[in-house]
């Protein structure tokens, strides 16, 4: 990554105005920040003038202010095949900024902690110049507000040279400074799985058995969004990672339907979700009996350990696109509830769950404006247009790097998420196109002939090149 790709990056983002990244409370993130010397404080740079945004930036950067540049994987280049490989790869949204600064600038943590410290995993990629990093010696789970200062106990400090990478576990403050005679220039790459952690899990678990045992549930005004992103339960079990270690983590550890071949990612949940072609249809075998004895066992150290006398509020999806809510609930009987849960009860309230979590990685699977696409769909239309040309059968498989999402079916309105989009699915097609998208189920990703599809011939041959239009599965190459 070099100054002439942030410059790039930097007039690409400008020209769009940012795309927008989860989380984000606006829609429209800035796509660049400056940081003034004395102030600390960061500010978003809009165009003046005639002035284009890049213009401002290297004003700005030459005047002493720090300059970063929001997003720079969804730029074509080195940073977004990064981030697209890793998002692919781990299940989770994954964002690189761009961070240059001054010879001799230094960062303050208590000046500006919700920059430090991230409810996410990161890389720090050093490209230009040197960094000293100084690290907390210990994680701050408890949420910090913006613009709030505190001061942190010192750990370790590293010094990153150009080439060097640091990793930092999530909830870590830390400050920074530039040492040498050149700007640093370094890369934030962040693995953004907070709403995929255990405490995501937990939360949701809560909220769907109160669903099920409450009639007291008034009917909100609110997005249906709203009851599956971070609330105040999120909030309060990420809190108690502090003493249930878990909840701050996505792992699933070692489990049965595991192999040696599957693994390291076979133990990262996202991992393994992200690769369902639908919720609970095609899971590995044995996975939701492995979830739910480690599921009673975080609920049982959390009711023994954790501190839970706080109170929260409660949003939950309901049928028809309701969401019902109550306020002020116990955090301790929200709890207690998911531990005395019959078996039956507990394993509906996580099987919704593990739908809840997987639809919100088909949402953020490729935000908007952030397309690395190759031309290796169109290669493969092509294909299939010959062979239909031809009289022959095409040899299909799913796509390397597509994560298919089919949502609903069974006689219901069905979707086929691709890219973050969703599309609707003609329900005839959605018992083909489960078989033919299966990753441990159907095809389980084998290569197959649309004679192979269980069901109606023309429903598995419309339904399969649909797919193919979409990207979702490819012909094979010589097949």
């Amino acid at each position: 990554f070099s100054l002439q790709d942030l410059s790039d990056a930097l007039r690409a983002q400008c020209a769009t105005a940012g795309a927008p990244r989860p989380g984000d409370d606006d829609a429209r993130a800035a796509p660049l920040r400056l940081r003034q010397p004395r102030a600390g404080a960061f500010a978003a740079a809009e165009p003046e003038g005639g002035s284009s945004a890049s213009q401002r930036a290297g004003e700005a950067f030459f005047n002493g202010s720090a300059v970063v540049v929001d997003d720079v994987g969804c730029t074509p280049g080195p940073v977004g095949r990064l981030t697209s490989e890793l998002s692919s790869c781990l299940g989770v949204h994954v964002a690189a900024d761009a961070w240059l600064q001054q010879i001799g600038s230094g960062e303050s943590a208590s000046s500006d902690a919700s920059v430090a410290m991230r409810p996410w995993p990161r890389f720090l990629l050093q490209t230009h110049g040197r960094r000293t990093w100084h690290l907390a010696s210990q994680r701050t789970w408890e949420p910090l507000e913006e613009g709030t200062q505190q001061a942190f106990p010192r750990g370790a400090s590293v010094t990153l040279s150009p080439g060097d990478a640091l990793f930092l576990p999530s909830h870590l403050q830390l400050s920074s400074e530039s040492i040498g005679d050149v700007p640093s220039l370094h890369l934030d790459v962040g693995l953004q799985q907070q709403r995929l952690t255990w405490a995501a899990l937990v939360s949701l678990v809560c909220r769907r058995l109160l669903l099920l045992a409450s009639s007291s549930l008034e009917v909100c005004d609110a997005d249906r969004e709203v009851a599956v992103d971070v609330d105040g339960v999120d909030a309060a079990l990420v809190a108690e990672a502090a003493r249930v270690r878990m909840l701050g983590t996505s792992s699933l550890g070692p489990s049965r339907y595991q192999d040696a071949k599957s693994a390291p990612l076979a133990a990262f949940l996202p991992a393994v979700l992200q690769q369902a072609a639908c919720v609970p249809g095609d899971l590995p075998a044995g996975m939701i009996e492995d979830l739910e004895g480690r599921l009673r066992g975080v609920l049982r150290r959390l009711r023994r350990v954790g501190h839970l006398g706080r109170s929260v509020d409660v949003r939950v999806a309901a049928g028809t696109g309701r969401v019902l809510g109550a306020e002020g609930v116990p955090l301790r009987s929200l709890v207690e509830a998911a531990c005395d849960a019959s078996d039956g009860a507990l394993r509906e309230a996580l099987t919704w769950s593990l739908g809840e979590l997987r639809w919100r990685m088909a949402e953020e699977a490729l935000p908007s404006g952030c397309d690395f696409g190759s031309g290796e769909a169109f290669s493969s239309l092509a294909r299939w247009h010959g062979h239909k040309r031809a009289g022959r059968s095409a040899l299909l498989r799913r796509a390397p790097h597509a994560r298919p999402f089919l949502q609903g079916g069974a006689g219901g309105e069905a979707f086929l998420w691709m890219g973050g989009l969703r599309r609707p699915l003609d329900p005839e097609l959605a018992l083909a196109t489960r078989w033919a998208l299966g990753r441990w189920t159907g095809a389980k990703g084998r290569p197959f002939e649309v004679l192979h599809v269980p069901g109606d011939r023309e429903a598995a041959q419309r339904a399969a090149e649909m797919l193919v239009v979409s990207g979702a599965l490819e012909v094979v190459p010589g097949g």
